[in-house]
């Protein structure tokens, strides 16, 4: 393999385990929190951790207009997505959860045909097919005692991968606009905690977390704040047809991880398992083998 390929690889698999690690923690503090506070710190850590690492690497300077598609979508993900998400993990658990979060990039895909007049090749379709295959079936597992789940809840990823979905096509428009990828992810960051804290603030919303919730939440926003880089400097290096499938890998990290964390409360079974391999091979489709010449 090619020292290249070999460096954007090693950089998208480390940034794929930072995103399920942040994932990880969110199930460990959720239970008994607010998926409103969980997002609100995460979101906090990840403003703090971003910003300081574009000051230190970036040759920063505002310029609104630029930004305008970072700041829309900044209006639907991280914030409002990671609330849906968090709320789909308390009520779920996190191995039904993550697949179907980690399906959005059908959205993306369907959001670019109808949007951008991009268009899908035959296996792309397939990949989607394959991809709401294997949402049923993650969605139709049954479990009992503290690994059951109200059906009804499956909405929260649902509408998760809707709206990370819609965000990353405001991204894909407007990432040739910026200065630095950081500074996009930095924006989209910062306009997400705006509305957060406007909403924490402005209804009087309580904070109201034990240590290990704050740890837990914390730990979830250092998590993803170093996948981020991780993620865009596997872009700088390599290609986005050898980086893109990468990112498909984390529901399998998830449920890895889950598997020695919360082997008790979350839940195991073929339907799980199977379901999540078929949505990362629907995915994967989609992002290599998507567009038609």
């Amino acid at each position: 393999m090619d020292s290249v390929v070999l460096l954007s690889v090693i950089f998208g698999t480390i940034a794929v385990f930072f995103y399920a690690l942040s994932a990880i923690f969110i199930r460990a503090g959720i239970r008994d929190a607010s998926p409103i506070a969980a997002m609100f710190v995460s979101l906090t850590v990840n403003l703090v951790a971003l910003w300081v690492v574009v000051l230190a690497f970036t040759d920063f300077r505002v310029d609104l207009w630029r930004w305008r598609y970072f700041i829309l979508a900044g209006l639907m993900a991280p914030g409002l997505a990671r609330l849906f998400n968090y709320a789909g993990i308390e009520r779920l658990g996190v191995n039904v959860n993550a697949p179907i979060v980690y399906a959005n990039p059908l959205v993306s895909v369907a959001g670019a045909i109808v949007v951008l007049d991009e268009r899908l090749s035959a296996i792309g379709l397939a990949g989607g097919v394959l991809v709401i295959c294997g949402g049923a079936y993650v969605g139709s597992a049954r479990g009992d005692g503290a690994t059951s789940f109200d059906r009804r809840h499956l909405i929260f990823p649902v509408v998760a991968a809707l709206v990370y979905g819609f965000s990353h096509l405001f991204r894909k428009v407007g990432i040739d606009l910026v200065q630095s990828p950081l500074i996009a992810a930095a924006v989209t960051i910062t306009t997400s905690w705006l509305l957060a804290a406007g909403y924490v603030f402005g209804t009087g919303v309580t904070i109201d977390l034990n240590r290990r919730q704050w740890l837990s939440f914390s730990l979830s926003g250092l998590s993803s704040s170093v996948a981020i880089p991780m993620l865009y400097l596997a872009f700088e290096v390599g290609l986005v047809v050898v980086v893109s499938p990468l990112m498909n890998l984390a529901p399998l990290f998830v449920i890895a991880i889950s598997y020695f964390a919360f082997r008790q409360e979350e839940l195991f079974s073929h339907r799980i398992v199977l379901g999540t391999v078929i949505i990362v091979c629907g995915i994967t489709l989609l992002t290599v083998f998507g567009s038609a010449s």
